[in-house]
């Protein structure tokens, strides 16, 4: 699909979403600007009234004739460039603290409200303020730990500016033109720099911020879901939104190190108020002009069909595990049960043969019980026969008897 994002189709469409919140944007705005607008104005007071840069000890200094040559002269020019600055620390209370609390707080709902709501308006979702304001809420804790890391990288390039501001007031005060130039030059490089690293890290920021508030994926997976929506768009899509860069990121950090560097308290408090402003304002301007930039991207990158193959692939993988573990154990069953089937059977078969031993035991008894009645027969044919013996014998007795005393007669 080609990708037909432009500048003026991406202003077109944040105007649009600015409409259609009906007046909501703006009130939100408002009402987070003025808390922050105060803390920051008091923060700069309490941290930098009285602190002051020494600009005249550059003036002893003839750089129109200065020999980058000589170590010494080298040597001591960097002595003078860091004596300028003095060293001192500033104290803060703890009320200080918790105020510098409140306005990361302050700000870090704002981006969380902003970012909610567009992308409400964007799929035509119905809703009201209080469960606006509730999801907002909920997404402050990932945005946080994405916005130290960002707020750190942010200082750096703070820090680089406000080096170049000093720079520039010491060459305005030295009068010289030639070292004018040459820092004029060399701040010029160092300004691209922090546009260009300002620009990439603001765009990831973003990007990142929106995938966790529309719910795409959890904040830790965020980075890589960004990143493979912006893969191969990263340059272009960051000389997309270099104008907001420009101005709601590397002017307010301008703004705020001329007045710090300035010497001036009164010049300070308003160059941080218009910075504040300019800051507050063009970072909620940039989440309605990326919202529909990001649902455009995310479709073009193909990224939702790539995650429902995955999961696809990961549920074939997991169905087919579960189909192999399944088939493990119903063959650790099969082998169970013919295991218990060979021992049921050597039991039967011991059972049987001791029965078997039974029946050969009870044969022979039957076998003696048999010889035992056969000789019980003979014995009472023997009894019989001696019984017919003496019977004969008392008969052959009376016989002879008879015959004795017949002759007597």
């Amino acid at each position: 699909m080609e990708n037909k994002i432009t500048f003026s189709r991406s202003f077109g469409n944040m105007i649009k979403l600015i409409k259609e919140s009906k007046g909501v944007f703006l009130h939100t705005i408002i009402l987070v600007l003025i808390p922050v607008l105060i803390i920051n104005c008091y923060s700069f007071f309490v941290l930098y009234d009285g602190f002051a840069v020494d600009y005249n000890s550059l003036t002893q200094l003839d750089v129109l004739n200065f020999d980058f040559s000589d170590k010494e002269a080298v040597n001591k020019l960097m002595e003078a460039l860091q004596g300028i600055v003095p060293q001192s620390t500033q104290s803060t209370s703890l009320g200080d603290e918790v105020l510098a609390a409140i306005n990361m707080l302050l700000t870090l709902f704002l981006d969380a409200f902003l970012v909610t709501l567009g992308f409400l308006i964007f799929s035509k979702r119905k809703y009201t303020l209080a469960e606006a304001a509730k999801a907002a809420v909920r997404k402050m804790f990932p945005i946080l730990i994405v916005n130290l890391f960002v707020s750190w990288i942010f200082y750096e390039l703070q820090n680089l500016i406000y080096v170049c501001a000093v720079l520039i007031i010491a060459a305005i005060t030295m009068k010289e033109a030639l070292f004018l130039y040459s820092v004029l030059a060399t701040s010029a490089f160092y300004l691209l720099i922090a546009l260009f690293v300002g620009g990439i890290v603001t765009l990831f920021y973003s990007y990142i911020i929106l995938t966790v508030v529309s719910s795409r994926t959890r904040g830790i997976l965020a980075f890589g879901y960004s990143r493979e929506i912006l893969k191969g768009k990263v340059f272009k899509q960051t000389l997309h939104i270099m104008p907001f860069v420009a101005v709601s990121v590397v002017l307010p950090m301008a703004l705020q190190a001329v007045g710090i560097a300035g010497n001036n308290t009164k010049l300070g408090l308003i160059l941080t108020a218009v910075s504040v402003i300019i800051q507050i304002v063009g970072n909620s301007l940039l989440w309605f002009y990326l919202l529909p930039d990001y649902f455009e991207l995310e479709k073009t990158s193909g990224i939702q069909e790539k995650l429902r193959k995955m999961f696809e692939q990961a549920a074939k993988m997991q169905a087919e595990r579960g189909r192999q573990a399944d088939m493990k154990n119903n063959e650790q069953t099969t082998e169970e049960k013919s295991e218990d089937d060979v021992n049921i059977s050597g039991k039967s078969n011991s059972v049987s043969g001791s029965n078997e031993e039974n029946d050969s035991v009870n044969g022979s008894n039957v076998e003696n019980d048999s010889v035992n009645g056969s000789n019980a027969e003979n014995d009472s044919v023997n009894d019989a026969n001696v019984e017919n013996n003496a019977d004969d014998v008392a008969t052959d007795n009376s016989a002879s008897g008879e015959e004795e005393a017949t002759p007597e007669k």
